[in-house]
């Protein structure tokens, strides 16, 4: 059976849906939501489609080929959502960004607007775009990034998102070669890591730019997490593939 579920609670409220086998869409409230998908090609949205309702929902995607849409942040890696049982590879499930709201106002960070960018040649990323993911050791160094790169990620363990900023750019041990354009302000990026316990997904963006050039220079990046990989404790050379990620108007 095909089942549509749409959850609404109190403020302040947890709320836990299960479903059993089908294609099931299931979209959360603003509140803290528990989430288990059965059997099935399901659909899961785990807040309203608001910069500020975001809030750390807990998913468990189930067998089956599972989507979770990502929406927002609120400006706080606190707020990224729990999934366990994220199956990734050919045939997996998939995440999937919505410009539209990832794009907005705090969404990511407080008071900043980002862009979704190819760090290659600057190009804004669009809904009809493939992931192209680049995999990058913690200890590569001076990494160029390739044509057409639209996400990094990071073969190795990196503690936090601080670490991963301080990673990426000039000084640090996989500081990325970009376009000049690719390091404008706004331009962001997503990232595959692990801190050795989970794997998350973040998005980085420039902040700010210190000079006009083909490296992010020391505090120019910003991370957030928009995701948590309940248990992958390891990013592995070709685990995540293209098709484990989308990009939606």
């Amino acid at each position: 059976a095909t089942n549509t579920v749409s959850i609404a609670g109190s403020p302040g409220a947890s709320i836990t849906v299960s479903t059993g086998s089908g294609n099931d869409t299931i979209t959360g409230s603003d509140q803290a939501d528990n989430v288990t998908a059965g059997a099935g090609t399901d659909n899961i949205t785990t807040d309203s489609a608001t910069v500020a309702s975001a809030d750390a929902d807990n998913v468990t995607t189930g067998t089956g080929t599972d989507t979770v849409n990502i929406f927002s942040v609120a400006g706080s890696s606190a707020n990224a959502d729990l999934i366990s049982d994220f199956s990734p590879g050919t045939g997996g499930d998939i995440l999937s960004f919505d410009l539209s709201l990832l794009e907005t106002d705090g969404a990511i960070d407080v008071g900043e607007v980002i862009d979704f960018s190819e760090l290659f040649d600057g190009s804004s990323v669009a809904d009809s775009d493939a992931a192209s993911i680049q995999e990058i050791a913690v200890a590569a160094g001076a990494t160029v990034v390739a044509a057409n790169v639209n996400m990094i990620a990071i073969i190795g363990t990196v503690a936090t998102t601080d670490a991963l900023e301080t990673l990426l750019e000039a000084g640090g041990g996989a500081p990325l070669t970009i376009n000049a354009a690719g390091g404008d302000v706004t331009s962001s990026f997503p990232v595959i890591y692990s801190d050795a316990t989970n794997g998350f997904v973040a998005v980085c963006f420039a902040e700010t730019e210190t000079a006009n050039d083909t490296t992010f220079e020391a505090t120019d990046l910003v991370c957030r997490n928009v995701a948590r990989l309940s248990g992958n404790a390891a990013i592995t050379a070709a685990e995540f593939v293209a098709a484990n990620f989308d990009f939606v108007p």
